[in-house]
């Protein structure tokens, strides 16, 4: 499990600000775009769109509504103008929509129904489920980037000790986590302050000495706040 949540903590999200940072343009209905500064390099925005490496040149992404995220290699006042706009473009350093003091709920219902009497785990080996998965807010062509990046987790054992001593803390130690019921957390983690940047919340509930069931969402902010949200069963095999 901490190799998932390194995978979506760090291959999904905002990486730390390096030189030449791809600028992301966002187009307007008005007409031109508006620019946000990108924490990433090209490089690591190829991995993000899923794609094998930024084409020559490229220095920026265009994010355009109802049509694929694509590069770029003009500058920002060609951009501009490629939409109709003049000049170069407002920089927008971090839209309202995107704030991440905003709750993105995860289960909009609520969490998981407490069990109520502690639960005691059953040591042995456990495996990861993906129940269901599902996608919002992508610009085409990164959805399957998103899900094909924790894809191999499905029947994969969960590296590590799960037994009666277990806390969602020592497989995340870098999530911030609130006790919500006897059996029952709520994780939260933010990466990045403009530009791409991720939330990641997790909700994990035991439900039985040989069943963990956890729900994870990683909303991306920057590439048309791109949400994924992966259910999943921890199931103890022997």
């Amino acid at each position: 499990m901490k190799r998932l949540a390194l995978i979506l903590a760090l291959a999904l999200c905002a990486f730390p600000a390096f030189a030449q940072n791809v600028k992301i343009y966002v187009v307007q209905d008005g007409g031109g775009v508006i620019e946000r500064p990108g924490n990433v390099t090209p490089q690591e925005a190829a991995v993000i769109l899923g794609d094998n490496a930024p084409p020559a040149g490229a220095t920026g992404i265009v994010i355009e509504r109802g049509k694929p995220a694509r590069w770029t290699d003009l500058t920002p006042a060609q951009v501009n103008a490629e939409f109709g706009g003049n000049g170069d473009p407002v920089i927008e350093l971090f839209p309202a929509e995107d704030d991440p003091q905003t709750p993105i709920e995860i289960f909009p219902e609520g969490d998981f129904e407490d069990t109520g009497d502690g639960i005691v785990l059953n040591a042995g080996n456990w495996s990861g489920n993906i129940t269901n998965q599902t996608t919002s807010g992508c610009p085409a062509g990164t959805e399957d980037a998103v899900n094909g990046m924790i894809a191999d987790l499905n029947g994969s054992i969960i590296q590590g000790t799960i037994d009666a001593t277990f806390t969602p803390a020592r497989m995340y130690p870098q999530f911030n986590w609130t006790k919500t019921g006897t059996n029952n957390w709520r994780g939260e983690l933010s990466i990045g302050d403009n530009g791409i940047g991720s939330r990641v919340q997790s909700i994990v509930s035991i439900r039985s000495p040989d069943l963990i069931q956890m729900v994870q969402q990683v909303n991306i902010t920057g590439l048309g706040n791109c949400a994924s949200r992966t259910e999943v069963d921890l199931v103890r095999r022997n």
